[in-house]
């Protein structure tokens, strides 16, 4: 069977015309060359799942919704449509069941081939090899341009190794005694602490600062799925139904590998500050905004940042860190950080600088 190849879109839609045909994922692989785990991995990665109804009548998940003519049940008074219409129903209906059908929980895992999808009025999960081919493609440009780390996992690994480490105790030394409750390798975690993803440095690894650097890396990345739900068109869909201040975060650099600003523009009074930053590193803004926390308290820092608006810069590829604590839990009432499309242009006549360091303004 063919090794180490990744799945073609030919193979893809080989997939799906013999779905179609209700052939087994067995004889899928044989035709193909693979493995028939390989089929069902490729199934399950990518399926696409709509919950619409058919004939008429609604989406529905209950098995019971078939002859059911109950309403009334959320306690609507004036409502005279049945239940089973009603997305509601499975909220207040004691009587709710979820159907689960048998072709999603094992071979085919999908509905392509089923001859009640027509008249099937539960969810349904579809294989198409247009879309699959195309989230595969995603995620393989995706992972190759860094560590393809969910921000709460990268928390749980700083919360594990960081007391250890900074009381003398090695890399190895940790990961050989926490190695059950951390989901990388003993490499991963150099790595991650020498692409700036902890509040760890080099310099905090007595043995590492001996070494000399082979080779520069680049800024390694969290999970590419912090912009799910952070999109401009999600900002403009909150901004309607809340209508609250915005924050406008950029980056102003300045030479190559140096000193870089941080700004934050305040639309509403068009004022605007700027924090200086040794680098231009998703940790050095996290390391910002825990700074205006403590700076302003947590009354004066929910009051100021109900909401930021930023772009797609690798600094802010770590929402989560900057609406939580280093415990993972929310520390404001900051319900997003958007990511624009472009960059934000945010300069305005007024402009305040504030020098940690020095304590001093400058206009």
């Amino acid at each position: 069977m063919a090794k180490y190849r990744h799945l073609t879109l030919t193979e893809r839609i080989e997939i799906y015309t013999m779905l179609k045909e209700n052939k087994s994922l067995t004889k899928i692989g044989k035709a193909l060359n693979r493995d028939p785990t390989t089929i069902a991995k490729e199934i399950k990665k990518h399926l696409e799942i709509k919950e619409t109804g058919c004939g008429g009548r609604p989406f529905n998940q209950c098995k019971n919704s078939d002859g059911c003519y109950r309403t009334g049940v959320c306690g609507a008074k004036l409502c005279s449509e049945f239940c089973y219409k009603c997305s509601r129903c499975a909220k207040y209906c004691e009587n709710y069941e979820e159907q689960v059908c048998e072709r999603l929980i094992k071979s085919p895992y999908c509905c392509n081939g089923c001859h009640k999808t027509r008249s099937c009025h539960f969810r349904k999960k579809l294989y198409k090899p247009a879309i699959a081919y195309k989230e595969y493609r995603t995620k393989l440009s995706e992972v190759r341009k860094g560590f393809y780390l969910h921000a709460k996992e990268a928390i749980q690994i700083e919360r594990i190794i960081t007391k250890p480490i900074l009381q003398g105790q090695s890399v190895h030394h940790v990961y050989a005694t926490h190695k059950d409750e951390l989901s990388v390798s003993e490499k991963s975690i150099y790595n991650y602490i020498d692409g700036g993803m902890f509040e760890l440095k080099n310099i905090d690894l007595p043995r590492k600062v001996r070494y000399r650097a082979r080779r520069k890396k680049v800024e390694h990345k969290v999970d590419p799925k912090c912009r799910e739900g952070r999109t401009y068109e999600d900002y403009l869909k909150y901004i309607a139904e809340n209508p609250v201040p915005v924050v406008q975060m950029d980056t102003v650099k300045g030479g190559i590998a140096g000193k870089v600003l941080l700004t934050l523009h305040f639309v509403e009074s068009g004022f605007m500050i700027a924090l200086l930053r040794d680098s231009n590193t998703s940790r050095s803004v996290i390391k910002a905004f825990r700074y205006l926390y403590r700076l302003l308290g947590q009354e004066m820092f929910k009051k100021l940042f109900p909401i930021i608006l930023t772009d797609n810069g690798s600094e802010f590829s770590n929402p989560l860190r900057i609406e939580a604590n280093e415990n993972g839990e929310i520390r404001t009432r900051i319900k997003r950080v958007y990511f624009a499309l472009k960059s934000i242009s945010a300069w305005r006549s007024h402009f305040v600088v504030f020098s940690k360091r020095s304590k001093t303004v400058f206009r």
